[in-house]
């Protein structure tokens, strides 16, 4: 576990709540890099920025919930695939198999600039079941890449293109999130009426993959796995809860 030294007040008092101030250092952290991501890895204090952030997730989300219970009374009542799985096949789905792979393909790759730019779009379209995007992307991402790797061995043109991705990397990370939260959008079947109501409902989705792809960033790819495990596995067995 962590250890936080207590920290000083005025006249040498000490400090009532260390903790909050770990806290508060946390949050500023998100909203930094909320405003500008960036890959900067911070290995200190994993457990309490994995704590602060879930629990900003979890906060986060209900506020939106809450929220939406001003949506159409039909727009709630949209039918979500996992509402026609079986418990156990509904678990071991959303529980198990989404976290890790999910993970691989929307946030492995946030620390790399190749997998960024020419091999994620081509997954993230495979997993929309369009094979003729697959193929199209697949020529052209293997073109670009070509003329990517050639001009990368110009005197000074390695750490002019890094410079331009460190400058570029908030569009490309906010495209993967926007992405990751789309996707789900696939998980519903609205009825006439209703898909002008289908972005909404997976806004939870994009606040989550935000938190995560920060958690990523700044613990690693374990810590955003497990979150996303921990999330998913509060969310299925409220599901089943209420079954």
């Amino acid at each position: 576990m962590e250890s936080v030294k207590p920290l000083l007040a005025p006249h040498g008092e000490t400090a009532s709540s260390p903790w909050a101030s770990v806290v508060a250092a946390h949050l500023r952290d998100v909203w930094q890099f909320i405003q500008k991501p960036d890959r900067r890895p911070r290995r200190d204090k994993w457990v309490s920025r994995w704590l602060t952030v879930m629990a900003l997730d979890i906060a986060l989300v209900l506020a939106f919930e809450v929220l939406a219970m001003g949506l159409p009374e039909s727009v709630h009542h949209t039918t979500h695939a996992m509402d026609q799985m079986p418990i156990g096949m509904m678990w071991l789905f959303a529980v198990f198999i989404a976290p890790v792979a999910e993970e691989l393909i929307f946030r492995a790759g946030l620390r790399n600039a190749t997998y960024l730019m020419f091999v994620g779009p081509g997954v993230v379209a495979a997993m929309a079941g369009t094979a003729w995007l697959v193929a199209a992307w697949a020529l052209v991402a293997a073109a670009c890449l070509i003329v990517w790797r050639k001009t990368l061995a110009l005197p000074g043109e390695r750490v002019r293109r890094a410079r331009q991705f460190s400058q570029r990397y908030g569009a490309w990370f906010w495209l993967y999130t926007l992405a990751f939260g789309l996707m789900h959008i696939g998980n519903y079947q609205p009825e006439a009426g209703q898909w002008l109501w289908l972005p909404l409902l997976v806004v939870p989705q994009i606040i989550t993959g935000v938190m995560l792809g920060y958690l990523r960033n700044r613990n690693g790819l374990y810590s955003a796995m497990l979150a996303h495990f921990a999330l998913n596995f509060m969310a299925i067995g409220v599901a089943t809860w209420l079954r």
